[in-house]
């Protein structure tokens, strides 16, 4: 019996000396690898790449530094990028993965010969993490007027990061430009608004950069900058932002301003216009405005009785306001007519013209300026018709005036010194500008040809002139815009050129001032409104030169300018093609 138990103690010493069971011929401990364990952050962006580690262990934890073996990668998150099968070897292996679904989430590792060594990781909290950022500015801002944009952080899949943790620095290609200070966006919501102000004219951008992770960033859309205002002056804002409207000098020295359209998209669509259910329409409008000279100011008026785009407004001798036709957005032409009494600041219906028109003329056969005169009548012309017809204030009513040489659109109307009405140029039936001319006799309740422009021209100006010459500018032919003009003489009955403008314009403005001289703003320099001008200019019928005149403070397209008794010009709404938000304005300036 003693000697079994010595015999037993003697083997225990052996093993403890020579780890019985786990040793190698150098008595060294071998750990055999029984699972992974997989470390990763306790919490990661979606879509941001993050690091794991895999390390190979026994069953007590330890490390096994000699294990070798090919892994596989799997996930909870069925949109995870994981790393491709890996051999692991010499203990420890560091991969990168890509976790895209929001919430807790896990990683696996998974031996692919001995799939009994696994291991995972603790839950990893996906967030929404922001890997843009999106600025929102006006597409136009005016030299030294604070505007406001937004910065919004937003994730892979475009949705917003409310909980975007970070601070954005602002830079801006304008070297001038004032910019917010570095900042977080509002309270954790992912979004904020804030203030900016250009200084240096021509196409600028504003950019928000997060100040620890530079290739997070983003830059706003081209912001156009006009030239500062030279010449003119500021005044106060209509109620309703027009264009396309008319603008008519009432007996008071007030003026009446009455419909037009606006380009309109939702509220909640003015930071995002290119978003679903955004884009913006076109919508007639039947409110009217009356501009104070004394205060500076417009007050709103009472409704016509349709929405009128197109149409005319006309001045009566006895001070009220015919309006005629137009349309309800270019499409439905009406011929109901209306009287606007500055009285009672009200419109009472009138008798309807025999045919419905839009873009027509309407002129009264009396100079205003030299009463009395001999005829009060309202000779309407064209419009989508090459007929013409007379309004008589005395009876309310329409009656037939003859017929033009070709039907005309968007033409011209001018009633000289004895008594006749020049028309000229607009498009005909299949849409083509013309170069014709026409004169209406009051007497004889006939038109006859005259002499024929050099250029085709609609969208032109034409305007009398002091001497009895009307003076016919711009406007679109069948070769572009054209900055050309010419005169017509109602002696010969004959053009002749005028020099021509700086700028080639179309539905510009022209108003003969106290001077003599003509003022020519804005137009567009193409055929559609993407490219107002801001620019001015002044044409002397002396010279037959035309000189620049300044910057209005916005380029303006299918605006009025209308002279008020102090001598002053009145230039009100009209569209800029550069703003995609709100291109139909509502400001309105004085020159000089």
């Amino acid at each position: 019996m003693k000697k079994s138990l010595l015999l037993l103690v003697l083997i225990g010493g052996v093993c403890l000396l020579n780890a019985c069971g786990g040793s190698s011929g150098g008595g060294q401990i071998i750990h055999r690898a029984t699972h992974y364990s997989v470390t990763a952050p306790a919490a990661a962006n979606a879509g941001s790449v993050f690091n794991f580690d895999v390390t190979p262990v026994d069953d007590m934890g330890n490390a096994v530094s000699d294990y070798s073996g090919n892994v596989r990668f799997t996930s909870t998150d069925g949109k995870a990028v994981l790393p491709a099968n890996a051999v692991l070897g010499g203990g420890t292996g560091t991969f990168s993965a890509t976790l895209e679904t929001v919430g807790p989430q896990t990683i696996t590792a998974t031996d692919m010969a001995t799939t009994t060594i696994t291991g995972a990781t603790s839950s990893i909290l996906v967030a929404s993490g922001a890997t843009s950022l999106s600025v929102s500015a006006p597409s136009l801002a005016i030299v030294g007027k604070a505007f406001s944009f937004t910065v919004t952080a937003f994730d892979k899949l475009g949705v917003l990061v409310t909980n975007y943790p970070g601070t954005v620095t602002f830079t801006s290609t304008d070297g001038q430009a004032i910019l917010p200070a570095n900042s977080p966006l509002t309270n954790g919501t992912g979004s904020a608004t804030f203030s900016a102000t250009l200084n240096t004219a021509g196409s600028q951008t504003i950019t928000a950069t997060d100040i620890a992770t530079a290739s997070l960033t983003g830059s706003s859309s081209s912001i156009h900058v006009p030239a500062p205002a030279s010449g003119f002056t500021p005044t106060g804002s209509m109620s309703n932002p027009r264009e396309s409207h008319t603008a008519t000098l009432l007996n008071d020295g007030k003026v009446l301003v009455v419909g037009g359209g606006a380009w309109e998209r939702p509220y909640y669509c003015r930071h995002q216009p290119g978003a679903p259910g955004c884009q913006a329409s076109f919508n007639p409008l039947a409110s009217t405005e009356q501009f104070d000279p004394a205060s500076g100011s417009f007050t709103g008026g009472t409704l016509m009785s349709v929405p009128r785009v197109f149409h005319t407004a006309t001045l009566l001798q006895d001070g009220k306001v015919l309006v005629a036709g137009g349309d309800d957005t270019n499409t439905t032409p009406y011929d109901t007519a209306e009287i606007f009494d500055p009285s009672t600041n009200s419109f009472t219906p009138t008798s309807n013209m025999l045919s419905a028109r839009s873009g027509h003329t309407a002129t009264l056969l009396c100079d205003l300026s030299s009463l009395p005169c001999n005829d009060n009548k309202v000779l309407v012309t064209g419009g989508g018709s090459s007929t013409a017809e007379l309004f008589d204030p005395g009876s309310k009513s329409f009656v037939l005036a003859g017929n033009m040489s070709v039907e005309r659109t968007g033409h011209t109307a001018t009633l000289l010194k004895n008594g006749q009405v020049l028309m000229t140029g607009g498009i005909d039936a299949s849409g083509n500008p013309l170069a014709t001319a026409e004169l209406f006799n009051p007497g004889t309740g006939v038109f006859v040809s005259t002499g024929s422009m050099s250029v085709a021209r609609a969208g032109h100006t034409a305007t009398l002139l002091t001497s009895g010459a009307v003076l016919v500018a711009g406007g679109t032919s069948s070769n572009g815009v054209t900055a050309t003009a010419e005169l017509f003489d109602p002696v010969t009955g004959t053009f002749a050129p005028a020099g021509s403008m700086e700028s080639p314009r179309t539905s510009h403005g022209a108003t003969r001032r106290t001077d003599g001289k003509v003022l020519v703003t804005g137009g567009s320099s193409t055929s559609t409104k993407n490219q107002p001008l801001a620019t001015a200019e002044l044409f002397d019928p002396m010279t037959r030169i035309f000189t620049p005149a300044g910057n209005m403070e916005i380029e303006r397209v299918a605006h009025t300018a209308t002279l008020l008794m102090n001598g002053e010009v009145l230039i009100t709404g009209g569209d800029n093609g550069y703003s995609t938000t709100t291109p139909t304005l509502g400001s309105a300036e004085l020159f000089p």
